[in-house]
């Protein structure tokens, strides 16, 4: 089954980054990547479409990536979230565990790292299935 994932980032290099890491994640590229820009945009995708994981910067077009997190939370509760920004300074970590967010990296994040807590959030959903 394909994982949707949602990458909200002001950055186009990002996108590309992510794919090829992606693409070294899920064979035969069972994924979806919607890469959007702005808090409207990636919460219009949230309303069509089942996202497995949401990755967000917190410096967006529109919005700070607080306020989606805050509304993904809200109406989203289960969806894994990760935070990639390189503003270590606008909220802290305990913050962002209470909005539901599993992992936070500071950009340019170390892909390894990146990608190992991208594993163990499809585990952790994959576990959660079985129940």
């Amino acid at each position: 089954m394909s994982k949707k994932i949602l990458l909200v980032d002001i950055d186009d290099n990002l996108q590309e980054a992510f794919t090829s890491l992606l693409d070294k994640l899920f064979e035969g590229k069972q994924y979806n990547l919607f890469h959007v820009k702005s808090v409207q945009k990636a919460l219009d995708i949230l309303k069509k479409d089942n996202i497995d994981l949401i990755i967000t910067d917190l410096q967006l077009l529109d919005r700070s990536g607080i306020s989606l997190l805050i509304q993904v939370n809200n109406a989203y509760p289960n969806i894994p979230k990760i935070v990639l920004s390189a503003y270590t300074d606008i909220v802290s970590e305990e913050d962002l565990k209470l909005l539901g967010v599993k992992y936070f990296f500071q950009k340019p994040p170390d892909l390894s790292t990146l990608r190992s807590g991208i594993e163990q959030i499809f585990q952790l959903k994959k576990e959660e299935n079985m129940e």
